[in-house]
């Protein structure tokens, strides 16, 4: 999973909070996710700490531990040649390959038996 977050208030948006609330554990359990925060000024990090803090707690998603955090998402998408521009889309890439890697490590565990209706929610 690729989470874009945009920053709501500070916050994760209600519609995402939403989703990991009634999604069901069996379709996102042992799956890993990057998590993209975009903000229009400096903020952009507490969505990521929301998310990390409580969403995955029913679903079981794996987050993986590298995040990216869009500051000033509008002068990022004017100016594709602008040194922060370049160096963000080149972290970009990086996360996609450690989220990947991920996908690949976790493929075995989610082939398991696991007893979902026996304990359907986090502790």
């Amino acid at each position: 999973y690729v989470f874009f977050v945009p920053e709501y208030n500070g916050m994760v948006p209600p519609h995402l909070r939403n989703y990991f609330l009634i999604t069901d554990s069996e379709i996102m359990a042992h799956k890993p996710a990057l998590i993209i925060s975009v903000s229009a000024g400096m903020g952009g990090s507490y969505p990521i700490t929301e998310l990390r803090t409580g969403g995955y707690k029913n679903t079981k998603v794996c987050f993986i531990p590298e995040h990216l955090i869009v500051r000033n998402v509008g002068a990022f998408l004017e100016d594709e040649t602008a040194e922060d521009t370049v160096k963000m889309k080149d972290r970009m890439v990086f996360c996609i390959d450690v989220l990947q890697n991920y996908a690949k490590c976790l493929t075995p565990i989610r082939s398991l038996d696991l007893p979902f209706d026996k304990y359907p929610y986090g502790m």
